[in-house]
């Protein structure tokens, strides 16, 4: 098999198709990874896959990817980039065609709202509406620099003066899209909840306890 050249000409190809996955997974991988960095990579792979040579792969790679963003919360994933203060709806109104916008989602904010806080939002489309200006203060580009990357603090400082939209954006923005962080714990606690320690019984430590 080492010898034939069409197994390094398959092996080539197929390193190019894993290379654009294994550049979200390792973005995704990271402990502030968040939601909008999950539609980067649904629309990463869609243009990889259009471009692709191979038509038949192409499009039965294309009709999983479907059938895997039919089965998101698809309205979470926008929001997450509609509630970004880079993106907002710059890339959503570039084409005649799309039915994405602020009127549009404005009715899930509504509903995330009433679904995280039990309540009934009274201000939020008001401060929607403020934050899709974008040219006043805590909503300008000034503003949102100071906070670089970290859009989830950015979020819980704009909540204390616009808390409904305020508190859509710390809880969408405070999604964790892996379990990085838990998978770390696991392994720090491996050091200390080993076997031999696991061979003890409590009526030993009790009676170790009562010796002291």
């Amino acid at each position: 098999i080492v010898m034939n050249n069409s197994f390094w000409e398959l092996l080539t190809k197929l390193e190019q198709i894993l290379i654009p996955y294994c550049r979200i997974l390792n973005i995704l991988q990271e402990d502030k990874a968040r939601l909008y960095e999950v539609l980067h990579g649904f629309a990463y792979l869609y243009q990889f896959w259009q471009k692709y040579p191979d038509n038949n792969i192409a499009n039965e790679v294309l009709n999983r990817l479907q059938k895997r963003w039919e089965q998101w919360e698809q309205p979470l994933l926008i929001l997450s980039w509609l509630l970004h203060p880079a993106y907002k709806a710059n890339y959503f109104t570039e084409s005649s065609k799309s039915q994405i916008g602020y009127l549009h989602l404005g009715k899930w904010l509504v509903y995330y709202y009433k679904a995280w806080t039990g309540n009934d939002p009274k201000t939020i489309l008001t401060e929607f509406d403020d934050f899709s200006q974008g040219t006043e203060y805590p909503f300008n580009d000034e503003s949102v620099t100071h906070f670089g990357n970290d859009i989830h603090k950015y979020w819980c400082w704009v909540r204390s003066a616009y808390p409904e939209i305020g508190t859509v954006g710390t809880c969408l923005f405070g999604i964790c899209v892996n379990a990085a962080l838990v998978e770390r714990l696991w392994s720090s606690m491996g050091f200390l909840h080993t076997k031999n320690r696991n061979r003890l019984k409590v009526i030993k430590d009790f009676k170790f306890i009562i010796l002291l």
